[in-house]
C-alpha cells in the first residue's frame, strides 16, 4: 500500500486496467467481473487523483460487470487482438494519450 501511494504522489493521472477475468454470481446471473484489487485500485485512484484523472481501459468486445458506483468514471474501451498486438492498442492508446494531454499535469 505504501508502494502504491508514494507512486500516486508522483502521479499526474492513473490507469486501470479491467478484464473479465473472475466469474460473479450476482442475483442468481452469472457476470464477468475484474479482479478485485483493480476495483480497489480505481477507488482509491479516484480518491487521490480525482475522477478526471483517474482512467479505466475496459475490453471492448468483453462486457465486465463494474460497480454502478463506478458510472461517469472515465472510460476507454480497447480492442486486443493477439496477431496484431499493438497494432490492435493503437486507437485506445491514442485516446488515453489525448485525454492525458488534456488534463496537464496535476499541481498546474
Amino acid at each position: 500500500m505504501e508502494d502504491l501511494e508514494r507512486e500516486l504522489d508522483l502521479a499526474d493521472l492513473a490507469v486501470a486496467v479491467a478484464q473479465p477475468d473472475d466469474i460473479a454470481q450476482i442475483r442468481k446471473n452469472k457476470h464477468s467481473i475484474p479482479r478485485d484489487n483493480v476495483v480497489f485500485e480505481l477507488a482509491y485512484f479516484m480518491g487521490r487523483l480525482g475522477r478526471k484523472r483517474s482512467v479505466l481501459m475496459e475490453p471492448a468486445t468483453d462486457h465486465v460487470k463494474l460497480p454502478s458506483d463506478y458510472d461517469g468514471v472515465t472510460t476507454i474501451r480497447y480492442k486486443f487482438d493477439k496477431a496484431t498486438k499493438a497494432g490492435s492498442m493503437a486507437t485506445a492508446c491514442n485516446r488515453l494519450r489525448d485525454h492525458i494531454r488534456e488534463r496537464g499535469p496535476f499541481n498546474e
